[in-house]
């Protein structure tokens, strides 16, 4: 799975389209003042409890995470996080 991150400033943020159906969003931001990051990803159309957050602690696991998260979410039976 290859998701293609941009940058500006010090928030990431990359879309992956699964099919030409479904599509989710991440984002990475470092939180202000802390060498801590914040990703969250959610699915274009989905609710708002199917959004996954979180917090790491360096930006490389805050995107690992937020990748894994698609990755189970587009492999899974119903498409759930």
């Amino acid at each position: 799975m290859q998701v293609n991150w941009t940058q500006f400033d010090n928030t990431l943020y990359a879309t992956f389209r699964y099919n030409s159906f479904e599509r989710y969003r991440l984002i990475v931001e470092q939180l202000p003042g802390e060498c801590i990051w914040d990703w969250a990803v959610w699915g274009d159309g989905q609710s708002l409890n199917k959004v996954r957050h979180g917090i790491s602690p360096s930006v490389r696991a805050a995107m690992t995470k937020a990748e894994t998260c698609v990755y189970a979410a587009t492999h899974t039976n119903g498409r759930d996080f």
